[in-house]
């Protein structure tokens, strides 16, 4: 993994750009997601600047010094991330008769680039982002991977391109103090993260998962789709043969690597089909795992799939202080989430990075094959059913008068979720998944940044992305991968991971995993409320492993799990008065009384909101 930054300008760049403060600041934001090695080059023309900092895992030694350049020194690419069918097409390419220098997966890109030009991303499998400059055309092009687990952020304005790796990067890049955009602020309190395109300040934006971005001096920025999910469904399944051959697969491809690779493995299906799956293909992981406070603690049955595998299990202290994590979090992340699950993923990660460089994780299972309990709830009383209800909706605008005020009842708050679910299945869809502040009630919070916030803002990002005709687990599949993982899940894996330095590849996120799961016809069983029988064939794969004991286990996310957190987030709530978010006017005095008693989620949500805010604004 790597840091990227570059400038592109219709005007000759000075000649010390790659010295300027600004660039040497954004550099430096950059070094903990590549701790190896640096760089900066710019073009003979003047025109692009590129720098890179490394995480070395791939041919480590100079010869995968970044950025890379052609023979000619026309052509420059900086690079984050692996392309794990890199060997295959290196292969191919000196068959067509380039030579390479190295046995890195950057000069097999720069290669391709140079022979396929931007047709290039029909030939690459991984998780990446890259930017190539290209002097010959004076054209500049940008890529994030299918699914979005490596991150780009851009900002276009007065003939200046910048793109950096993430908004801190880009905050350091630009010298200004970016305003906050008060759009993507209610996003975090009404969904719990800010979805892409937009970021948290005005101005910058992200590229989307599955999306280039091309630009040639004296014409326009194209943002294009290179991939979208399947959007038809499969005759048939394959056997469990073909799955076993198609999973072993993806899994040996993500274990290119010239370090030691580890896993995480937490004890639940996904992980625990990750580690065994390791095993079979002939690695033999050091394994990673968490220890929390009460019955939640999944580190005994990590440790147990661990000791039948025949593995070492790492389980990283118990013990928590939630105002330290809180501090790591607002470090690591460019940008806010209310989910506790990042505190849990940068102590794990931070733990990790002590030992390994890279390893592997269960994310995206249940994107990929159906996991969530959510996915599964149709009929009466469940979120699924809500936009069918019409007296509810029709409550929405008295309901939102009700609560936009201080002095609104708890009960009036709790019922908040259910109608704004009533608009739409993609209203009700949210509402489940994140489970945040109504759209007035995010409105009346922040009320020195204006009105323009309402259930429809709330949604238009999700919209265009719903397909009614799948079936209804696929259907919500599909905005689980583009909503929920795109938007909180993957910036929770790379930033909570590189901000130690510390790769973490996701094999469940393999497009080819995508492609088949999203669109593999739907057994009955997968449907059963208690996702009991749901990814039937990593169930399958897990139990030939591992026995059926190990793999029954009920289903329960990496969370944050703390003895009495109510009572310890309101401990921690006392210094919201006294931040930035207050005191500068972005968070009404009185936030407190829009939140019901005992709303951990909502309370959560200021609190880290808070905490990011304070070293920002």
């Amino acid at each position: 993994m790597c840091g990227i930054v570059a400038i592109i300008d219709e005007r000759k760049l000075d000649q010390k750009t790659t010295q300027s403060p600004a660039w040497l600041g954004c550099m430096d934001r950059l070094a903990r997601r590549g701790p190896d090695g640096s760089g900066s080059w710019t073009s003979p023309s003047g025109h692009a600047a590129l720098g890179h900092t490394r995480l070395a895992i791939v041919d480590p030694s100079e010869r995968g010094h970044q950025p890379m350049t052609d023979a000619d020194g026309q052509v420059s690419l900086s690079f984050n991330g692996e392309i794990y069918n890199a060997p295959q097409l290196r292969d191919q390419l000196i068959q067509l008769g380039h030579r390479f220098n190295s046995t890195c997966d950057t000069e097999v890109l720069l290669a391709g680039w140079m022979h396929w030009g931007r047709e290039i991303i029909e030939h690459i499998r991984g998780m990446f982002s890259f930017v190539i400059w290209d002097d010959r055309a004076r054209e500049v092009f940008a890529a994030v991977d299918h699914s979005g687990m490596k991150p780009l952020v851009f900002k276009h304005e007065n003939g200046r391109l910048m793109i950096t790796s993430d908004a801190d990067a880009m905050r350091a890049l630009t010298e200004k103090n970016e305003s906050l955009n008060p759009t993507a602020l209610r996003h975090v309190l009404t969904l719990g993260c800010c979805p892409s395109p937009m970021t948290m300040l005005t101005g910058i934006e992200k590229l989307r998962g599955g999306h280039t971005l091309s630009w040639k001096l004296g014409g326009r920025v194209r943002i294009e789709r290179h991939w979208s999910p399947p959007e038809n469904m499969l005759v048939s399944s394959i056997d469990e043969h073909a799955f076993k051959d198609l999973w072993e697969r993806v899994i040996s491809d993500h274990l290119l690597s010239d370090v030691p690779v580890g896993v995480f493995l937490s004890g639940g299906l996904d992980s625990a089909s990750v580690t065994s799956a390791m095993t079979r293909v002939g690695a033999r992981p050091r394994c990673f795992t968490l220890a929390m406070e009460g019955e939640g603690d999944e580190s005994r049955d990590a440790n147990r799939v661990a000791n039948r595998l025949g593995l070492e299990c790492d389980i990283a202290d118990a013990r928590w202080d939630l105002a330290d994590e809180l501090g790591v979090y607002a470090q690591a992340y460019d940008e806010p989430q209310s989910h506790s699950a990042l505190l849990t993923q940068t102590r794990i990660c931070a733990h990790a990075s002590r030992h390994v460089k890279t390893l592997l994780g269960g994310d995206g299972g249940d994107e990929a094959f159906g996991g969530y309990l959510w996915q599964r709830e149709t009929g009466k009383g469940s979120w699924e059913s809500l936009h069918k209800d019409d007296k509810l909706r029709s409550e929405s605008g008295e309901l939102s008068k009700i609560i936009g005020h201080a002095d609104a009842p708890d009960c009036a708050r709790n019922h908040a979720s259910n109608v704004f679910g009533a608009h739409s299945f993609i209203h009700g869809y949210l509402s489940r998944v994140f489970p945040g502040f109504h759209p007035a009630e995010a409105c009346a919070l922040t009320q020195s940044m204006g009105d323009q916030y309402n259930e429809h803002t709330a949604v238009e990002w999700l919209i265009g992305e719903d397909r009614p005709q799948l079936e209804h687990l696929r259907r919500v599949q599909r905005l689980d991968l583009v909503g929920f993982c795109a938007n909180s899940i993957l910036p929770k894996i790379d930033r909570g991971s590189m901000h130690f330095g510390l790769e973490v590849r996701s094999p469940l996120l393999d497009r080819r995993l995508l492609e088949y799961g999203l669109a593999a016809p739907v057994t009955p069983g997968e449907m059963l409320g208690d996702a009991s029988l749901s990814r039937p064939h990593l169930r399958r794969y897990a139990a030939s492993a591992l026995g059926d004991a190990f793999i029954n286990r009920p289903k329960q996310g990496f969370s944050l799990r703390l003895k009495g957190e109510w009572e310890q987030w309101t401990i921690i709530s006392k210094a919201v008065n006294r931040s930035r978010l207050v005191t500068e006017g972005y968070l009404r005095e009185d936030w407190r009384s829009f939140i019901p008693h005992r709303a951990v989620y909502k309370l959560r949500s200021i609190c880290m909101l808070s905490a990011w805010a304070e070293s920002r604004l």
